[in-house]
């Protein structure tokens, strides 16, 4: 994998961006985390670390909790978890590094927006909300919204509002971690990542050049500068 910047490329302003949430746009992560450990103490298990949370794969809830409580308490599990994260997300979210001017950039972008997360449907959409950025977004799919979770291709074609939704590089999946670069590719995007890079990225073995911004104000104004291009053409 190489990470390549858009200083460098002779890049055109995308049809369309697919954003993933948690270290995309926000920071959730200290109430997922809080969350998972009052699940494990409920469920007599031991707690994790931090740094074990970390570097975790992004993966959805219903993807993982079968494996860590087994087939027959998954469920229960997810239950405890639903009770604790309900009470306390909100509480612990905060944006990520310059996402409220990305947000206001999106606002003029002519394209279409959608968020694509693996965080369940009616949690994200509440945290969108809180935030004041529902209208932002043309769509806004989560865990359990599709038929499969990310990085599966559904998710990204319910986003789109199209079943047979290929993608193309004029279409850019931005994210931060592995999960969202293979749904990225699994639905024909561009992969495009920004800001601090999910530790777990340098294990993979991507044998493509991946657009990387070092934060969401970079992404801002490359896409107000594509922008201004894209007018300039047109007139």
């Amino acid at each position: 994998m190489k990470l390549v910047s858009p200083d460098t490329q002779n890049l055109t302003l995308p049809r369309g961006l697919f954003f993933d949430w948690d270290n995309t746009l926000v920071h959730g992560g200290d109430g997922i985390f809080e969350a998972l450990n009052l699940t494990f103490a409920a469920m007599g298990m031991p707690t994790i670390t931090r740094e074990d949370f970390d570097t975790r794969p992004q993966v959805s809830l219903n993807d993982c909790f079968p494996e860590i409580f087994g087939e027959d308490r998954w469920e229960e599990a997810r239950d405890v978890y639903h009770e604790c994260f309900g009470r306390i997300h909100v509480d612990h979210l905060v944006t990520t590094k310059d996402a409220p001017i990305l947000i206001e950039t999106l606002k003029r972008y002519p394209g279409y927006k959608a968020i694509v997360s693996n965080k369940e449907g009616p949690y994200l959409r509440q945290e969108a909300r809180h935030f004041g950025w529902s209208d932002v977004f043309d769509e806004i799919v989560g865990s359990t919204d599709a038929a499969h979770d990310k990085p599966h291709e559904a998710t990204v074609q319910l986003a789109a509002g199209d079943p047979k939704f290929k993608g193309g590089p004029e279409y850019w999946f931005v994210g931060d971690s592995p999960v969202d670069v293979k749904c990225a590719l699994n639905s024909g995007c561009r992969p495009v990542l920004v800001g601090k890079l999910h530790p777990t990225l340098e294990e993979e073995n991507f044998d493509i050049d991946i657009l990387y911004f070092d934060c969401c104000a970079h992404l801002s104004k490359t896409l107000d500068e594509l922008c201004q291009n894209s007018k300039k053409i047109a007139s």
